[in-house]
C-alpha cells in the first residue's frame, strides 16, 4: 500500500479506530502506521469502508479516507474492494462487519444526540437518508 503523510484524524476516525482494534484485537498505532500484519491490514480495511459507509452523507471521498489512514485514494480502493470479497466469501467476517457498522452508526447517533440536543435524533438524516436527498 501507498502511503501519503498522515493528518491528524478527525474525532469520527478515532472512534471508529478504537472500535475495530479493540474487537480485533490490535492497536490503533497497528492501524494507522504502516505495518502490513495480515489481521492489522484486514483491521484497516474495515475502518477504511466503515469510513465510506457510515459517514455523515453517506461516505466520505476516497481521498479523505487516504488521509486520515496515511494512504492515498487507489489503496482505499482497493481496501474497500477487499472487504466487499471478505464479506462474501466469509460469514464470520460478514457478520464482524455488520455488527461493526451497527455499533458505529449508534455511537455516531449518540454522539450527534449529545452534540445536537434532543432534536438531533429526529432531524438528523441517516447516512442512507442522506444518501437519496435531492441537490
Amino acid at each position: 500500500m501507498s502511503t501519503v503523510p498522515p493528518v491528524t484524524p478527525t474525532s469520527t476516525t478515532r472512534l471508529i479506530v478504537a472500535m475495530v482494534a479493540t474487537r480485533l484485537k490490535v492497536t490503533r498505532e497497528d492501524i494507522l502506521n504502516g505495518r502490513r500484519h495480515r489481521k492489522v491490514v484486514k483491521a484497516r480495511n474495515l475502518v477504511a469502508w466503515l469510513l465510506r459507509m457510515e459517514t455523515v452523507k453517506g461516505g466520505m471521498s476516497l481521498p479523505w479516507i487516504g488521509q486520515q489512514l496515511g494512504r492515498d485514494h487507489s489503496s482505499i480502493h482497493y481496501a474497500l474492494r477487499m472487504v466487499l470479497e471478505w464479506r462474501q466469501e466469509d460469514p464470520f467476517f460478514f457478520e464482524l462487519s455488520e455488527k461493526l457498522r451497527a455499533d458505529v452508526a449508534q455511537m455516531l447517533r449518540m454522539r450527534r444526540a449529545h452534540l445536537l440536543g434532543p432534536q438531533a435524533q429526529s432531524d438528523a438524516p441517516t447516512a442512507t437518508e442522506a444518501r437519496h436527498e435531492p441537490a
